[in-house]
């Protein structure tokens, strides 16, 4: 895919925070052809919108990431405007993606409940990376984060992933 397609897929969703959408759109870009071998882990996985695009899935273009947040009139207080819980959040699906992430893990139950929601997950798990990963070794073939700027300790991070990841190759 171009990344003008990427861009659409986006900007259609994150309309409010445009730069957040050539953001991942150049990350789709980048990533688009690299294969996702079973079983995966998507460390902080968020509410799991952008694994889901990723993975070939698409919403319908109704889909308002921004209508399941909250306090949007503290955003340049810096206040987490994406740590809400909603009931209602019941995006439409128009595409399936190409595969399933077998775990997504995040600190933040509200964007799990959200992850939950898209049933593109087998598994999803409270989790901070500033600890130690809870699985057994070499239990992962790929593993992807995108929160490593987020953690105290990039070494012990790193290592965990190093761990938990299958080394058989």
């Amino acid at each position: 895919m171009t990344r003008d397609h990427w861009l659409e897929k986006f900007l259609n969703i994150y309309w409010l925070r445009p730069e957040n959408a050539v953001w991942r759109a150049n990350n789709c870009k980048v990533l688009q052809d690299i294969k996702f071998g079973e079983p995966s882990l998507d460390l902080s996985c968020g509410d799991g919108v952008f694994s889901f695009l990723l993975a070939g899935g698409n919403f319908d273009t109704e889909f308002d990431i921004f209508g399941a947040t909250q306090n949007l009139h503290k955003f340049f207080d810096n206040e987490d405007i994406y740590n809400a819980t909603h009931h209602n959040y019941n995006p439409q699906i128009t595409d399936r993606p190409e595969y399933q992430i077998t775990v997504g893990t995040d600190w933040k139950q509200s964007l799990l409940d959200k992850a939950e929601v898209l049933d593109f997950y087998d598994g999803l798990i409270v989790h901070d990376n500033n600890d130690p990963l809870s699985f057994k070794s070499n239990r992962f073939e790929t593993v992807f984060s995108n929160s490593v700027y987020w953690v105290h300790n990039v070494d012990l991070h790193l290592s965990e992933i190093a761990r938990v990841t299958d080394s058989n190759d």
